[in-house]
């Protein structure tokens, strides 16, 4: 086996089961419904930057189930520039489908798979460089319209959320989003895929769900909407609001083949009280901590 910085090499853009989608053909096809980096973005990338790639499920066995995903989306660190248009980077996180890549190996690309950019949230002059943003301070003094995943709320093609549940997201800056991101972390089974035993469970599939039973099945879980909450997609990506939004709202906030989103009360008090989590797989799992429930 091919080694590189100590783990598993995967050269070619493809492996057993999968192979990396060419994000900018597609975004060719889709101009108004897929966005991608644009080629000026791939000079500024450094060592340990995240990039999120696109892992197409070629398995015969699993694209034959309709209730499977057509594509794994993770994240790589960059973990070298050999030039020549390629990038490598380790896989940050566990396949949910794919048994041939692992967290740590090494995937060797080309900018033509990168699907999005993440900076790190507490390098403002790198992130004024990439987004086009004003200079802050972290983003905490960012409009939600600034967020990594505005598009999601402002963007006519997506969804555009009422004025006063935009003005109710709040980002978090870079420090919180890191320790918010851990606290979501230790509320998960060594896999990701489940909550901590340490959680009373229930678990839903999302696909078939509508928006309104979506939410009815969240109420029945948790029914206080003024609660306020940590909306934790990865150590770069989160955000603050309400309960009461989330639940109205989830949808917008969770994203099928590409979110793991881990939800969790705010207040000390309560923080590991209860947790949800929003698997990529179209599932939730709504925890209590067990000497609570």
């Amino acid at each position: 086996m091919e080694m590189f910085d100590g783990f598993p090499f995967k050269s070619g853009f493809s492996g057993s089961g999968w192979k990396l989608e060419n994000c900018v053909a597609v975004a060719a096809k889709h101009p108004t419904t897929f966005k991608v980096p644009s080629p000026d973005e791939a000079m500024l990338v450094q060592l340990g930057d995240l990039l999120r790639l696109h892992f197409l499920i070629t398995d015969p066995e699993l694209r034959s189930d309709p209730q499977n995903p057509r594509a794994e989306r993770m994240w790589v660190e960059v973990c070298d520039l050999p030039g020549n248009g390629l990038f490598r980077g380790h896989l940050t996180n566990m396949p949910g489908f794919i048994t041939s890549l692992e967290a740590g190996d090494v995937i060797e690309f080309m900018w033509e798979h990168v699907a999005q950019v993440y900076v790190e949230a507490d390098n403002s002059f790198k992130r004024t460089q990439r987004r086009g943003l004003t200079p802050t301070s972290g983003i905490k003094s960012m409009n939600i319209r600034q967020h990594e995943l505005a598009w999601r709320w402002t963007d006519s093609q997506h969804t555009v959320l009422p004025e006063d549940v935009l003005d109710a997201l709040h980002p978090i800056d870079g420090v919180e989003t890191r320790q918010f991101h851990e606290i979501a972390l230790s509320c998960l089974g060594n896999d990701g895929f489940l909550l901590s035993s340490e959680f009373n469970s229930k678990a839903t599939i999302t696909e078939h769900l509508s928006g309104e039973a979506g939410s009815d099945w969240l109420t029945q879980q948790y029914p206080i909407s003024e609660t306020e909450v940590v909306l934790s997609w990865n150590q770069t990506t989160a955000l603050k609001t309400s309960w009461g939004i989330f639940v109205a709202y989830w949808q917008d906030f969770c994203y099928p083949g590409s979110d793991d989103l881990v939800v969790f009360p705010l207040t000390p008090r309560s923080t590991h009280n209860w947790v949800l989590l929003y698997h990529h797989v179209e599932e939730f799992h709504f925890g209590r901590r067990k000497a609570d429930a």
